[in-house]
């Protein structure tokens, strides 16, 4: 709802953390499809360098990974 009020995908938290890395770290998929929708950048670094991708992977939730890699979202970040 907040998103559809014209909510910033993209609002920093005090570690330069964004939606869509606490929904990577916590293994929500439907919030990071929503995020990915609403077009929430998805390629950023938080202030430890993680991208959601990476956050994702160390987290173990391979089907919020396995989604963005799908989608070639932080395909580069494999490189």
């Amino acid at each position: 709802w907040l998103l559809d009020q014209g909510a910033d995908p993209d609002e920093k938290d005090q570690f330069a953390g964004l939606p869509i890395h606490k929904a990577s770290f916590v293994g929500s998929l439907a919030c990071v499809k929503l995020l990915v929708n609403k077009r929430a950048f998805v390629k950023a670094e938080d202030i430890d360098g993680n991208t959601p991708l990476l956050l994702s992977m160390m987290e173990g939730h391979w089907d919020v990974a396995d989604y963005l890699l799908t989608n070639n979202i932080g395909k580069a970040d494999m490189d």
